[in-house]
C-alpha cells in the first residue's frame, strides 16, 4: 500500500507538469510557468495540483485508519483538479458502498436478524460478494427452520424425528448432527423407561436395567429398578399369602416392613371380596358340622359364608355350602 501511495503523487506531479507544459521545450522555466503568456494563472494551477496531492494523501491515511466514509474535498480546487478529486470520490463509492452494505447485512446476521438480503444489483467482484453474503443469510434461515421443525416434532411427541443434516454443508451440517446427537442421548433412555413402564402396567415385569447411564438418567434407571423390585416383592408375598390361606394357615403374614406406601397396605389387608372368596373355598372343604379356627384379630362378620360362630375365633360349617 505504501509503495502505491508513493507512486501515486509522483504520477500526478508528472501529469500536472505536463498539463502546465513544464519541460516541453517551449521555454518553460521548469515550474509550470512559461516565459510569456498568462503567467499569473500558472501558480494557481500549480497550487491546485499540490492540493489534489494533499487530499489524496489525506484519503490514503483515512483508509489506513479504517475511516472508509471519508471523501475528498473537491471544492478546494477548480477545473480539472476538482474533477480529479471527484473521480477519486466516485471510485471510492464504487468500491466501498457495496462493501458497506455487505457489512450491514453481516452485522444483522451476527445479531440474530436473518430476514434481510442484499437486493442491489452489482457487477463483477461486488456481485460475487453480494451472493456470498446473501448465501450466509439463506443458510442460517434454513438452519433456523430445521431446528424449529425438530422443536415442533418434539412438542408433538414425535421423538424419533431427527434433523436433515444432508441439507447443509460443513459446519452447518455438523450443527444439525450435533442436535441429533443430543436428541439421541436424551430420548434413548426415555424410550427404555417408557417401554419398562408399559410392560409393568401390563403385568409383564421385566428384569432390572443393567445398562450404564449418567446423571438424571441414572436416577430414572434406579427408580425403575426400585419399582421392579417392589412389584416383584409384592407379587411374591401376595402369592405366599394366598397359598397360606388356601392351606388354612390364616395366621400367616408377610413381612410388611419390606414394602412401602400402598404396597404395604396391599400386603396387610386383602380387600373383603378377596377374603370372602378365599374363606368360601376353605369352608367348602369342611364337612357339615366341621369347625374353622381363625386368628383372634380376624372377623367373618357380614360375609356370606356357610359358617356360624360358636366361640371367639371358632366357626362351624352349616348346611348351604357347596
Amino acid at each position: 500500500m505504501k509503495e502505491r501511495a508513493d507512486i501515486m503523487p509522483t504520477a500526478l506531479v508528472s501529469e500536472g507538469r505536463k498539463l502546465h507544459g513544464a519541460g516541453s521545450g517551449n521555454g518553460g522555466n521548469g515550474h509550470g510557468v512559461r516565459e510569456s503568456g498568462n503567467s499569473k494563472a500558472r501558480p494557481r494551477e500549480e497550487d491546485d495540483s499540490i492540493l489534489v496531492l494533499q487530499e489524496i494523501m489525506r484519503l490514503v491515511d483515512a483508509s489506513k485508519e479504517g475511516h472508509l466514509s471519508e471523501r475528498g474535498k473537491a471544492t478546494v480546487c477548480n477545473g480539472v483538479h476538482r474533477e480529479m478529486i471527484q473521480c477519486v470520490n466516485e471510485m471510492l463509492d464504487a468500491i466501498l458502498l457495496p462493501i458497506g452494505e455487505g457489512n450491514r447485512i453481516l452485522a444483522q446476521i451476527s445479531g440474530g436478524k436473518i430476514d434481510e438480503l442484499i437486493t442491489q444489483t452489482y457487477k463483477g467482484d461486488h456481485e460475487k460478494m453480494k451472493i456470498a453474503v446473501n448465501n450466509v443469510a439463506v443458510v442460517v434461515q434454513g438452519l433456523q427452520r430445521e431446528l424449529a421443525r425438530l422443536a415442533d416434532a418434539a412438542k408433538g411427541g414425535q421423538l424419533s424425528e431427527r434433523g436433515k443434516h444432508d441439507l447443509f454443508k460443513g459446519a452447518y451440517a455438523e450443527i444439525v448432527r450435533g442436535v441429533n446427537g443430543v436428541l439421541d442421548a436424551v430420548i434413548a433412555p426415555l424410550n427404555v423407561a417408557a417401554n419398562y413402564v408399559d410392560r409393568i402396567s401390563k403385568g409383564d415385569i421385566p428384569a432390572k436395567i443393567t445398562d450404564t447411564y449418567n446423571g438424571d438418567f441414572n436416577t430414572i434407571k434406579s427408580n425403575l429398578n426400585t419399582c421392579i423390585d417392589a412389584v416383584n416383592s409384592l407379587v411374591s408375598d401376595a402369592g405366599l399369602l394366598v397359598k397360606a390361606a388356601v392351606d388354612g394357615r390364616l395366621s400367616t403374614r408377610a413381612d410388611a416392613s419390606k414394602h412401602q406406601g400402598d404396597y404395604r397396605n396391599v400386603i396387610i389387608y386383602f380387600d373383603r371380596p378377596t377374603q370372602q372368596r378365599i374363606l368360601l373355598k376353605l369352608a367348602n372343604c369342611l364337612l357339615p358340622g366341621g369347625f374353622m379356627f381363625v386368628g383372634h384379630a380376624e372377623t367373618l362378620h357380614d360375609m356370606d359364608l356357610p359358617l356360624t360362630p360358636v366361640a371367639p375365633a371358632l366357626y362351624r360349617r352349616i348346611d348351604g355350602g357347596d
